[in-house]
Parts: C-alpha cells; structure tokens; sequence
C-alpha cells in the first residue's frame, strides 16, 4: 500500500507541468521545501483532472471544471488560462439540456437555453476576473443583429431581452451578489437596452436576501432607463414589478414606485391606443395586455390608489374585448393591511381554501417574527396544502430554534431541531447549534449531530439529503477537522447513491402564498455550496482530502472537490511568491 501511494506521489509530482518560477530549494527551510513540493503535486493533480476532463461524458461538466481549473492557476500561467477558456466558451455551442421523458422539443429547447446561458456566465465570470480584454472577446464573439433585436424589444408582446448579449450580464450579476454587489448592479444596468432579461426576477431575488438596499438601488436605476425608453413592450414592467413583489414589506420610497408606475400606465395606454386604431385588432398584443394591466393592479392600489381607477378603467375596457374572463375575476384582490387577528378571522371565512390557507400561513409567519411559536405552529397547521403548510412549519421552527440558541437554552433548542424535516433546513440549524454548543454542551451536541447524520442517512438516494450530508461535513470542518473527515468520507459515499444529484449553489427559499394575490415570502437561503469544506479539509490533510473526492462517482463533483482541494495550496500567497 505505502508503495503504491508514493508511486502516486511521484506520479503527480511529474505531472506538473505548467511553467513556474525556477526555486533553488537548497537554500530553502525544510518547510519551505516541503510546501514547494506540495504546490507541485497539486499543479499535477489538476492537470491530471484537466486531462480527464477530456473524456467526461457530458460537455457541460468539462466547461465547468475546466474554467475552475483556468481560475485557481491563472496566476501560474495566465496563457494557458486564455486558452481554456476559449475552449470552454467554444464548447458552449455543442451544449444541449437532457431531454425528460415524454419531454416536446419546445422545452428542451429552452431548458438547452438557460443551461447554455448558466455555463457562459461560468466561462465570462472567471475571464472578467483575471482578463477585462479577455471578457469583452467572449462576450464580443456572441453574433446577434442587433436591428433585429431592437425591434424585438419594441414589441409589446415580446417577454425579456432578445440579446443572449445583455441576458449574459445578469448571468454575470447573478453570480456576483454574494461577493460584490456594487459590482452585480452595474452589470445588470449594462444589460438593459433591449428590453429587461427575465433573470432580473431571479437577480431581485438574491438581492433581496443578501442585501435589500442593494435591490433597491438596482429598482431604481432600472426605473431611470426603464421610463427613459420610448419603447411599447409590455412585459419589462411585469419583470420590473418582481421587486415590489417579494420584498417582505412594501417599499417605503413611494414616488420611486410612483415614478414605475407612471411609466408602466403610460406604455400600457399607448399599446391600448394603437391597437384600438388598428385593423383588425391584434389578440396576441390584447392578451398582453389584459395580462400586464391585471399584473399590475394590485401595485397601484397599493402605492397609488388614485391612479388605480383609470387602470380599472383601462382592464374594463379590455375584458370587453375579450368576454372570456369572468367578471368576478376581472380584478385581483389587493393587498391588505390586516392584523394578524384580522387575518385569522377573514380565513376562517374564506370559501376560497387557496385564499384561506394563504391567510392563514401569512398570520402564522407574523406570529413566528412577533417569537409566537406556538401559536404560530397552531395556525399554520390549519392550512389544507400540505406542501406548503409543511415549507411554513419548517421556517417556524428553525426560527424558533435559531433564538433558543441564541438565548443559550441548548436542550430546548435541541428538541425543536427534532421537528424540522426539511434535511437541509435542519443542517443549518444543527451547524449553528454545533457553533454554540460543542464546549458548552459537548455531550447533546454530539448526540444531536449523530441523531441528525441517522435521519439523512435513512433516505439514500434522495439529492436533498446527500446535498444536506455533504454541507453538513463541510461546515464541520471550521470548528472539528477530525470529525469533518469522518462524516465527508460517509457523505461521499452517500451521495453516491443519489439520483439526479447536482451541484447547487445557495437558493432562495420563497412561499407563494397565493396565486391570487401574487404574494411571496422570503423566508431565507438554503445552503448547497460544500466545496469550501474541502479547501479546509485540504489544508489541514491534502493527500487524505484527495482521497476523499477521488471516491465521487460523478464526473463534475470529483472534479469540483479536486480544484477545491488543490485551490487554497496554490493560492497561498507566500509559497506563490518563492
């Protein structure tokens, strides 16, 4: 055994062969020494996996992996990282989305756009770091007409930008929020001009968590350009409008939302205008505008109830032209300023069960956030909808747990962890507990570490549970690196077993409450992201956190685990500097 591991040693110790800067080693300390040859082996060992990417099964992995890899020893070689990337950005074209069972090719199609748009944003991310000259190639090299999609945008019933150009800024945005969020917001403004991409929902949303005021402020710039355009599409200000829909409390700068609104009615009127002149009217450009103007409804009621009556105008208007739609749904219902009393007494009334369960859930949240927990978890569990009567409870609860340990009563703390089933939810709240509780109660602390380990590992094969395992052992590895080994060895070895298993970054959890009402809760930010715990795991053991991602089954998660083994010893500044 010891023979075939310093084979392997000496193996990757050869493979290293990106340029680096010549080091007499003999006037080097012991340590130094050791170090350098530490940073050799693990240059070797990512041009070992580069090399392997060449054969992996699926084109969206080797982009993945190879721009990874382009990031950690840019520094090294900064050529042979110009090179990677423009092979990565070549690779894009071949991309294509796997096809669900009994899938029509329409969807396939734009599930193939979204995985092509997501893996660009990877490939521009890393070359906007390290290469300005580099990005502004990449994102050059995307061939559109831009007359063409000009005039795309000035259609009213044409949804987000045209421009894979201006959607690849927001992917990049996207990917800046929990770093940089100055930096996400001038993106996202630069990717305005032909019409708002549709990833401004998913950008507000990451926004609203990381940062409110950052979202505000990017609300607002878009509002300038937004009411600056002469433009009669419809759906930049249904996008727009996301803002005000999950912010949790509505926004307090009324004239900026005055300013939106104003705009919005504006476009929507000469929409109206031209298509009531025109012969014979376009269905399509009246159905967007049924849609947009009854979208919009509840905001201006809400923000300018004034200016509400001649949008109600307007809808009545257009529900003439379309008898379909049902009177008493020709207008949604607005949002209310009920008490939580209130709220609880209009849902014991309501025929609707959506609109009750909605009603009762939203009281339920506000009694957690005023710390009434029981009663919270009582009125929530009248909801019917199981599914999110379950999301509610769960949120309940690790609220609930998060100021217990706070308070230190640990043992309280512990039994309401026991409640939480969501396995990622209660990762959280086990990590945060462990933080707290392993010199203050090391014995519960442990107790409840193994009890939540037997409860993933009794669902094998489910993605939640094997994405909650593996964040679970990456988290350990702060505070307990012994420990982290253990439970990364056996969470590898889980997620193994997993079907459908993929990489997923942090994800805002959201509650919609109602269809009706358009209403969504933020209700916080679910953790996906366990490379980091490999970083720790490599500085504190290299060859044994190799040994470690070397047993993934899947392609992209060893490959992934490899860069991040092999990241923190080549971006150590000191050893780089020799």
């Amino acid at each position: 055994m010891k023979h075939s591991i310093i084979g392997f040693l000496a193996t990757l110790t050869a493979l290293a062969t990106i340029s680096t800067v010549r080091v007499s080693t003999q006037h080097l300390s012991k340590e130094a020494e050791e170090a350098e040859v530490l940073r050799k082996q693990a240059i070797g060992l990512l041009d070992k996996e580069l090399d392997r990417t060449k054969s992996y099964n699926r084109e969206k992995d080797r982009i993945i992996v190879s721009s990874r890899i382009a990031d950690v020893t840019w520094d090294i070689n900064p050529q042979r990282g110009k090179q990677l990337l423009r092979e990565a950005y070549a690779l894009l074209a071949n991309v294509k989305a796997e096809a669900g069972e009994k899938e029509d090719s329409a969807s396939l199609n734009v599930r193939t756009s979204a995985l092509r748009e997501s893996l660009r944003s990877e490939v521009l991310s890393v070359a906007q770091k390290h290469d300005a000259d580099l990005f502004q190639e990449l994102l050059g090299s995307i061939k559109e007409n831009t007359k063409r999609v000009a005039e795309l945008h000035n259609r009213p019933e044409v949804f987000g930008s045209s421009s894979l150009q201006k959607r690849a800024l927001v992917s990049m945005a996207l990917k800046e929020v929990s770093s940089d969020q100055e930096k996400a917001i001038d993106y996202a403004v630069r990717s305005l001009g032909y019409g708002v991409p549709e990833e401004f929902s998913e950008l507000f949303k990451a926004l609203i968590i990381s940062n409110r005021p950052s979202a505000t402020k990017l609300f607002a710039k878009a509002t300038d350009v937004f009411v600056a355009e002469d433009s009669t599409n419809l759906y930049d200000a249904v996008i727009l409008s996301s803002y005000l829909r999950l912010i949790p409390q509505p926004e307090p700068d009324t004239q900026l939302v005055r300013r939106f609104l104003n705009g919005a009615f504006e476009r929507m009127n000469r929409v109206w205008l031209a298509n009531q002149n025109a012969q014979p009217k376009d269905e399509m450009i009246g159905g967007a505008l049924m849609v947009t103007s009854r979208h919009l409804y509840p905001f201006y009621k809400l923000y300018w109830p004034e200016k509400s009556n001649e949008l109600e105008r307007l809808i009545r208007e257009l529900a003439g032209m379309s008898s379909d739609v049902p009177r008493e749904e020709l207008l949604p219902r607005e949002p209310t300023a009920d008490t939580i009393e209130e709220k609880i007494a209009r849902a014991s009334e309501a025929k609707n069960e959506e609109d009750r369960d909605a009603l009762y859930l939203e009281a339920a949240l506000l009694l957690a956030k005023d710390g009434k927990y029981v009663r919270a978890r009582e009125i929530a569990s009248r909801a019917e909808s199981l599914d999110k009567r379950t999301v509610v409870l769960t949120h309940i609860n690790r609220q609930e747990a998060d100021e217990l340990i706070k308070r230190g009563e640990l043992f309280t703390a512990a039994r309401v962890i026991e409640r939480i089933e969501d396995p990622e939810v209660r990762v959280e709240a086990v990590v945060s507990f462990a933080k707290s509780g392993r010199k203050k109660e090391p014995d519960l602390t442990r107790t409840v570490l193994e009890d939540t380990r037997k409860t993933l590992e009794k669902d094998t094969g489910s993605a939640a549970y094997s994405r909650a395992y593996l964040w679970l052992a990456s988290s350990y590895a702060v505070f307990d690196p012994v420990l982290s080994f253990e439970l990364m060895n056996s969470a590898v070895k889980f997620a193994n077993k997993a079907k459908d298993f993929n990489v997923a970054g942090p994800e805002m959890r959201l509650i919609y409450l109602s269809r009706k009402s358009g209403k969504v809760i933020p209700v916080g930010t679910a953790k996906g992201d366990f490379f980091p715990g490999f970083k720790l795991l490599g500085r504190n053991d290299f060859w044994q956190a190799v040994s470690i991602a070397e047993q993934f089954e899947s392609q992209l998660l060893r490959g992934l685990s490899i860069v991040a083994v092999a990241e923190p010893i080549l971006t150590n500044k000191e050893t780089n500097q020799r």
